[in-house]
């Protein structure tokens, strides 16, 4: 349920530009999203940043990470269930298949207020949720997802995005505090409407 996400996504470009007899595609995939952390609890180092790429994993390294998951399967039968068919292809789709497309985030830098205004009639997932990361297709079970993050590891992707901000000359190291520590607020009404 948490980690399928949106993943497809990249299956799905890959089909419609063959579909459509395309050379190029365009994909608006934000530089400041990288959360490196979930792979980092997997025992495998972040990935290279590549040109155009958030996530980039040498081949050695999926063979680790698959062989971690394998490995947790193995000794919890119970995430063996429903929901497997869609998290095995959310992994293919993620690490396995074919990533050619030009990223638009190396050419536009991706603003926060912009996308705000410029998103007006998707922006309401980041009100309801609390999250102010236009996350489109994720945004039913983000709150429930940022609030696991944090009660287990003590921060949630909401830190990793603003740390990037940070790096990027974006916000300051207090603007960082104020928004984390008001977006990492659990969302009880919307966890209620996602269970």
């Amino acid at each position: 349920m948490f980690m399928a996400g949106d993943k497809q996504f990249f299956y799905f470009l890959n089909k419609t530009k063959q579909k459509l007899g395309l050379k190029i595609s365009f994909l608006g995939e934000n530089l400041l999203e990288r959360t490196d952390f979930k792979s980092g609890y997997c025992g495998v180092p972040p990935g290279s940043e590549d040109e155009d790429r958030v996530y980039m994993l040498s081949v050695l390294d999926k063979i680790k990470l698959s062989a971690y998951y394998a490995k947790e399967f193995l000794i919890n039968p119970a995430y063996i269930n429903a929901s497997l068919f869609n998290s095995l292809t959310a992994f293919i789709s993620y690490y396995q298949i074919s990533k050619d497309y030009i990223n638009i985030y190396r050419y536009i830098q991706w603003e926060e207020k912009k996308s705000k205004r410029d998103n007006h009639k998707r922006i309401w997932l980041g009100n309801s949720f609390g999250h102010p990361i236009n996350l489109a297709g994720r945004g039913w079970h983000l709150c429930l997802l940022q609030l696991y993050y944090y009660t287990v590891g003590g921060f949630s992707e909401i830190e990793t995005f603003r740390s990037n901000q940070i790096r990027e000359g974006a916000i300051t190291r207090q603007e960082a505090w104020r928004l984390s520590c008001a977006e990492n607020k659990p969302r009880f009404e919307s966890i209620k409407m996602v269970l």
